[in-house]
C-alpha cells in the first residue's frame, strides 16, 4: 500500500490528450491469464472522450470489464469541466470564448491577462447562464498594453486547456498606409488602402497619411501603394528607418508601370506584362508553391487566384533567393531583399484587385500576417539569418497538465516551423519554443468536441469522484434499544394487567393510547439522540471538553477574527498545513482549532496564526493577558498581515504608510508587552529548521519576516533555547495553503504557480519545526549534514 501510494503521489496530469485506444492496446499485451475474473480495475476519469476518442474509450472499457469488476470514477456535475478556446484579436483587445461540457447552474470564471514578468494586465469574466455551454466575453486593452500580453488563463481552473499562449505573431505591430489615391477616394472598392486595411485589422494597428508625417511615431512597417518614386526629404527618412530595422513593403501599380527609384529588391523591367484580355495570347496565370526559404512557406492556395498583369523582374543573379512567391510560370510575384537592418518587399501586383483576384482571397490576409511577423522577428537579426521559418526550435518553457510553465523535460524535442506543425504529445508538449531571440508559442488545440461525454459502457459502475462520508450509527441503535425497551416493558405491564386503570378497559383497544404515547415518546428521544453535532471548535469555545481534547493531542490553532470568510480561510490553509506535517514529518498533528482568546486558554498549542482584517473584534484587558502570558511562556504567534500585495513599496516607518494588516497589527501590538522586533537574519535557525530555505512567500511572495532580536542572533541562540514569540509576515501564508474536503488548493496563489505553492507548504513546515524544536538545528553537531546539502 506504501508503495502504491508513493507512486499515486507522483502522478501529475499532463498537457496534451489522452489516447485511450493506445491504453488498451498495451493492456491487451498484457499477460493476465489465471486472474481474469478476479481483477477489479478502478478508472479515474474526467468523463470526457472527443470523437476520435469513443471507439478507443470502449475498446478500454471492454477489455478492463472482462479482467473482473470495473468502476468509473468521475467528477460530479456540480464540477464542470471549463476550457478557453484561441483568443479572437479585435482591434480593441481580444474577444474570448469559454466552453464547458454541460450546463445546470450558473457560474462565472474570471480571465486574466499576464504578462512577461508575471504581472496581471487585465482582466475579464465569461458569465456561463444555468443552461448555457458557452460564454464570450470582451478585454479591452490598448494597443501597448496588449503586446505585453504573454498568456491569457482562466483564473482558478486548473488546466492547460485553461491557458493560451501567446507569442509575437500575436502582437500589433504598427502598419502606416501611403496610397498614390491619397486619403479618400470617390470609389473605396477601388482604393489600394481599403483592401489593405481589411486584411491587417485583425492583427495590426494601421495609421493612414504621407510618409514622414508616419515616420516621425515608431512604425513596424511601412506599405506604399502604387508609390512609384520616393522623393526628396521622404526617401532619406525611409533609409534611415530601414537601416534601424524598418520594412518596407511596396505594391506595383500603374505608376510604379511607368518609372521607379532603386528602393526595390530587384530591378524591374517597364512596362509590366499582361496576362489575358483581348490583345493577349496568354490566360491569367495561377500561383505557384510557395519555396521553402519564404515566409509564406506552408500555407495553402486556392485554385481559383489568378494575375492579369504583374511588373516583371530583371533576371540576375540571386533573383531565385530573394523571390517569395511566383507565377507557375516562375516569374516572381513578391520579391524582398535586405536594406541595411531592414527589409524590402514588393509586391509585383496592385494592392488591389485591378491586376489579381488576390486580395479578394484569404490567402492575402495570411500573406501580409506572415510579413508582420516576420518583420517582428527579424528587425534585429543578422543577414544569415533570414527567414526563421526554417530554424529548429527548441522548448524553453512548457506547460504542465495544471496550466502553469515549468522547465522542459528531458525527452522534449525541437520542431521546425517550416514543416507540419508537431502533434502535441510527450515529445512536443505545449509551451514556449524558440532560437535565438526568436519565441513561437505551440498551444494545445480544443473546441465543444472535446468535451463530448465518455460513451456508455457495458458492465461499468458509474460513480462521482467525491468522498464517501462516513454516518454514526451508534445514536440510532441506541435509540431503537430504548424504543424495544420500552416497548418490553409496556408489554410485560400489559399480560401482568399492572398497567393503571386496567380493570375499567374492556378490551385490549384501550391500550393503544397508552402505547401510541409511549412510541411518541421514543419518537422524539430517538430524534434528539441522532441529532448530529455540529459545532466547530469556534462555537464550542469555553468548554471544558474543548479544553480536554486540545490538551491530549498537540495541534495548531488559529485566531477567530470575527471575519467569516477570512476565519474559513484560516481553518482551511491550517488543515492544509496539517495534512503536510503528517506526511512529511513525524508530526502527526490533530485538526487545528479556532479559539476566542476571551474565553479560551492558548497554552495547549505550540503555533497560533493570527491574521489581520479590518474586521477584528476589539480585544479586551482579559484577552489582552491571555496573549502576553502566552508568549511570555513559550508560545508562538505568527501575525499575518496578509497586505504584501497592497503595502511591498511603500517606507516601513512612516505610520500613514502602512498596509490595512499592518494598521490593525499595530493596534493590537500596542496593547502587549513586546521585545523589540528585526528582520529574520540570514543565518537564523528558522531557515533551516526542516527544509533549507532562503525566503518564506505564501500566496504572495517577497515579503520580509520580523522576529524578536534576541532570537535572531546566532550567539543568542547557541545560549539557550531562545525561540521567537512573535513573528510577523505579510504573504498570506493560509491561503496558500488551504484546500477543500477533497485537499484541493482553494485559492489562486499568484505568479509563482505550483512552485510557489510548494515553497509555502515547506515554509509552514519550517515555521511549525521552529516552534515545537526551538534552536535545535542551531547545534554544531548539523553542520555537516548542513553544509553537504548547501554543496560546501
Amino acid at each position: 500500500a506504501d508503495t502504491a501510494r508513493a507512486m499515486a503521489s507522483g502522478l501529475r496530469p499532463m498537457p496534451w490528450h489522452v489516447d485511450r485506444a493506445a491504453a488498451a492496446r498495451r493492456l491487451g499485451e498484457l499477460d493476465f491469464e489465471g486472474f481474469r475474473g478476479n481483477i477489479a480495475s478502478v478508472w479515474i476519469s474526467d468523463g470526457l472522450a472527443r470523437p476520435d476518442d469513443q471507439e478507443g474509450a470502449r475498446e478500454l472499457g471492454r477489455r478492463l470489464a472482462a479482467l473482473g469488476p470495473l468502476r468509473i470514477l468521475q467528477d460530479p456535475a456540480t464540477k464542470t469541466p471549463v476550457i478557453l478556446t484561441r483568443p479572437e484579436p479585435v482591434p480593441d483587445g481580444f474577444r474570448l470564448t469559454g466552453l464547458r461540457a454541460r450546463g445546470g447552474r450558473a457560474q462565472t470564471v474570471a480571465l486574466q491577462a499576464v504578462g512577461e514578468d508575471g504581472q496581471i494586465l487585465a482582466v475579464s469574466r465569461l458569465d456561463f447562464g444555468q443552461a448555457d455551454t458557452q460564454a464570450v466575453a470582451q478585454m479591452t486593452l490598448p494597443i501597448e498594453v496588449r503586446n505585453m500580453v504573454t498568456l491569457i488563463r482562466m483564473d482558478g481552473v486548473r488546466s492547460a486547456a485553461a491557458v493560451w499562449l501567446l507569442d509575437e505573431s500575436w502582437r500589433r505591430r504598427t502598419v502606416g498606409i501611403v496610397s498614390s489615391s491619397g486619403m479618400q477616394t470617390a470609389q473605396p472598392l477601388l482604393d489600394d488602402q481599403f483592401y489593405l486595411q481589411r486584411a491587417m485589422t485583425p492583427f495590426a494597428d494601421i495609421r493612414k497619411g504621407a510618409i514622414g508625417q508616419l515616420l516621425e511615431t515608431p512604425l513596424s512597417i511601412l506599405i506604399l501603394a502604387d508609390i512609384g518614386r520616393i522623393v526628396a526629404e521622404d526617401r532619406t527618412r525611409v533609409e534611415d528607418w530601414l537601416a534601424k530595422g524598418g520594412m518596407l513593403v511596396r505594391f506595383a501599380g500603374p505608376r510604379m508601370m511607368e518609372q521607379s527609384d532603386d528602393l526595390l529588391p530587384v530591378r524591374l523591367r517597364q512596362g509590366g506584362r499582361a496576362l489575358g484580355g483581348a490583345l493577349s495570347w496568354e490566360a491569367p496565370a495561377a500561383l505557384a508553391a510557395f519555396p521553402e526559404n519564404s515566409p509564406f512557406y506552408g500555407l495553402e492556395i486556392p485554385g481559383d487566384i489568378t494575375v492579369s498583369r504583374q511588373l516583371l523582374a530583371e533576371p540576375e543573379n540571386g533573383l531565385v533567393e530573394r523571390t517569395w512567391a511566383s507565377l507557375r510560370d516562375g516569374t516572381p510575384l513578391v520579391t524582398a531583399a535586405r536594406k541595411g537592418k531592414g527589409w524590402i518587399v514588393l509586391f509585383h501586383v496592385t494592392a488591389n484587385t485591378r491586376w489579381s483576384s488576390l486580395p479578394l482571397s484569404g490567402l492575402y490576409v495570411r500573406m501580409l500576417q506572415r510579413i508582420v511577423e516576420f518583420s517582428a522577428r527579424t528587425a534585429e537579426a543578422p543577414p544569415e539569418a533570414q527567414n526563421k521559418q526554417a530554424e529548429t526550435l527548441y522548448a524553453r518553457a512548457i506547460l504542465d497538465g495544471e496550466g502553469q510553465l515549468r522547465a522542459p523535460f528531458d525527452d522534449v524535442l525541437p520542431y521546425t516551423p517550416a514543416k507540419a506543425s508537431p502533434e502535441i504529445g510527450p515529445h512536443h508538449p505545449p509551451g514556449y519554443y524558440g532560437a535565438d531571440s526568436f519565441r513561437a508559442a505551440l498551444n494545445l488545440d480544443r473546441d465543444a468536441a472535446h468535451l463530448q461525454g465518455l460513451p456508455e459502457l457495458p458492465g461499468a459502475r458509474v460513480h462521482d469522484f467525491a468522498p464517501e462520508e462516513e454516518i454514526g450509527l451508534s445514536p440510532w441503535l441506541l435509540s431503537f434499544a430504548l424504543v424495544l425497551l420500552l416497548i418490553d416493558g409496556a408489554v410485560t405491564l400489559l399480560l401482568l394487567r399492572r398497567l393503571p386503570g386496567w380493570n375499567s378497559l374492556k378490551t385490549h383497544a384501550g391500550m393503544a393510547p397508552v402505547i401510541l404515547c409511549v412510541l411518541l415518546f421514543s419518537g422524539l428521544i430517538s430524534s434528539a439522540a441522532a441529532q448530529p453535532r455540529a459545532q466547530t471548535p469556534a462555537q464550542n469555545s469555553g468548554d471544558d471538553p474543548l479544553a480536554l481534547e486540545a490538551a491530549l493531542e498537540t495541534r495548531l490553532a488559529y485566531i477567530i477574527t470575527g471575519d467569516a470568510g477570512l476565519d474559513a480561510v484560516s481553518a482551511a490553509g491550517l488543515t492544509g498545513l496539517t495534512k503536510v506535517l503528517r506526511m512529511r514529518t513525524a508530526f502527526e498533528a490533530a485538526p487545528p482549532h479556532g479559539i476566542n482568546p476571551e474565553t479560551e486558554e492558548l497554552v495547549f498549542y505550540p503555533l497560533i496564526y493570527w491574521p489581520m482584517t479590518g474586521k477584528q473584534r476589539p480585544l479586551t484587558d482579559k484577552a489582552l493577558a491571555r496573549i502576553d502570558a502566552y508568549m511570555k511562556n513559550g508560545g508562538t504567534i505568527l501575525f499575518d498581515t496578509r497586505d504584501q500585495l497592497t503595502a511591498f513599496n511603500l517606507p516601513r516607518s512612516a505610520e500613514d504608510a502602512a498596509g490595512p494588516g499592518e494598521t490593525v497589527l499595530r493596534r493590537i501590538l500596542g496593547g502587549l508587552d513586546i521585545p523589540p522586533l528585526a528582520p529574520l537574519a540570514e543565518d537564523h535557525v528558522l531557515n533551516k529548521s526542516f527544509y533549507l530555505l532562503r525566503d518564506f512567500p505564501g500566496r504572495y511572495s517577497g515579503g520580509r519576516i520580523w522576529v524578536t532580536a534576541s532570537a535572531n542572533s546566532y550567539m543568542d541562540a547557541n545560549s539557550g533555547d531562545v525561540v521567537s514569540s512573535i513573528l510577523i509576515g505579510a504573504n498570506d501564508w493560509a491561503a496558500a495553503w488551504a484546500v477543500d474536503g477533497r485537499g484541493e488548493p482553494l485559492m489562486n496563489i499568484g505568479s509563482g504557480g505550483a512552485r510557489q505553492r510548494e515553497l509555502a507548504y515547506r515554509a509552514g513546515v519550517n515555521l511549525v519545526m521552529y516552534a515545537l524544536t526551538g534552536n535545535y538545528k542551531a547545534d554544531q553537531v548539523h553542520m555537516p549534514a548542513l553544509l553537504e546539502r548547501l554543496g560546501q
